[in-house]
């Protein structure tokens, strides 16, 4: 008898893959983290390990986004942590999925698209409470070739508890740690995308290096002829990002969520703080590399744009987790695949069984991805028990 073959064409439905589960309260005691931070100004978490410098601007030059362009299309896992025995597990995949969808619409414009390759649950009590001096021991989950996203039950950094961090910036080995609590917030859908920006190169919009004597905070002035100008050496690098107040605290604080409007009232700069010009700040209050309020958080300008794209375009170790353009396989021989996970994945167009045979057989878990997806008479799909393939159409990289 001919066994079931089991194919499913999905949007980014990925049900099933882990287990739902409520995830638990984090305890009474205050959590401070990036966007909401209670009991005084601490930062998210990342810090670039090495001193910055500005990208030069006739590299910049070359990354300006001309109408049309293609995206960089990126391969996205997300990990999502338990105790040992599988209870207090730090998300739901729902909200794992809401975080990352709107994630995609904030990359959008800047020709920056995600693929979702996979939810998964680890069970490790260790992992579930996150120190960021623990980094190392999370190379053992790290999946190859992806920008992998980890949640966690508490993130820290020493006493301190935190909403996240992409342990440097950029961080070329790919990978962030996630609160749950964000990643569950009603108010909260920007806390992933914020930590992928550091992890892709940028910048929080007040920064200052702590360590670093040749970086300070910016002014406020944007004509390149005025003797306040720096906006190109201090700061975030970015002029068309504006000054920030918050870098007037040590390491960043609240103030902007502070003074700025709800979202009924338009999201308004309310504050009256002064740059060390002695001009007023007149800050983006939606700007997700910033400590503003969660919920009018969602864009990025033209230059933090053309800054993640400098990065994924000139850091040699990003060229693993961005999915080719077009993709034909095989191509040297048959490929017979009966055991193990399998992923297959493109851009705009997978093109399978044109030149060899493509077959999925017995245990065999096999995923494919793209815009679109061609399978020609040589592929055969008869995968067993236990076996699956899906083909997955990506909606994400119009």
């Amino acid at each position: 008898m001919k066994k079931l073959l089991i194919i499913s064409l999905l949007l980014l439905n990925f049900d099933g893959l882990a287990q739902l589960i409520t995830p638990p309260p984090t305890g009474a005691e205050p959590v401070l983290r990036f966007g909401q931070i209670p009991g005084g100004p601490l930062p998210c978490g990342t810090v670039a390990k090495k001193s910055l410098r500005p990208i030069p601007k006739t590299d910049l030059a070359r990354m300006a986004q001309p109408k049309g362009v293609l995206p960089y299309c990126i391969k996205v896992y997300l990990t999502v942590f338990a105790n040992d025995n599988g209870t207090f597990r730090a998300s739901t995949d729902a909200d794992q999925v809401r975080q990352f969808n709107a994630m995609v619409e904030m990359y959008r414009p800047h020709s920056i698209c995600f693929v979702l390759m996979g939810i998964r649950q680890i069970n490790n009590s260790d992992l579930n409470d996150q120190d960021k001096s623990e980094e190392s021991e999370l190379e053992p989950y790290l999946i190859p070739g992806m920008l992998n996203v980890f949640t966690h039950a508490v993130t820290r950094n020493g006493g301190n508890l935190l909403g996240g961090f992409a342990y440097d910036i950029p961080n070329t080995g790919a990978y962030a740690s996630l609160w749950g609590g964000n990643i569950s917030g009603a108010t909260d859908n920007v806390t992933m995308a914020h930590e992928v920006g550091h992890v892709l190169g940028l910048l929080h919009t007040f920064e200052r290096h702590p360590g670093d004597p040749f970086h300070d905070k910016e002014s406020v002035e944007r004509n390149p002829n005025a003797s306040c100008w720096d906006c190109d050496t201090d700061g975030d690098y970015i002029c068309d990002t504006p000054a920030d107040p918050d870098q007037d605290d040590e390491n960043g604080g609240q103030y902007l969520v502070a003074n700025t409007t709800l979202p009924s009232a338009g999201c308004v700069y309310t504050g009256n703080r002064r740059d060390e010009c002695d001009v007023l700040y007149t800050p983006a209050t939606n700007n997700f590399m910033s400590y503003g309020r969660f919920e009018c958080l969602n864009a990025v300008t033209v230059g933090q744009g053309t800054r993640m794209r400098y990065y994924l375009a000139n850091e040699s170790d990003f060229s693993a987790i961005l999915a080719p353009e077009f993709v034909t396989t095989p191509v040297l021989g048959p490929v017979i695949r009966t055991v193990g996970e399998f992923d297959e994945v493109a851009r705009d167009v997978l093109t399978i069984g044109e030149i060899q045979p493509y077959l999925v057989q017995q245990t065999a878990q096999v995923q494919m991805q793209s815009k679109r997806i061609v399978l020609k008479p040589g592929v055969h799909f008869s995968p067993g028990a236990g076996g699956r393939v899906q083909v997955v159409v990506n909606p994400n990289c119009n």
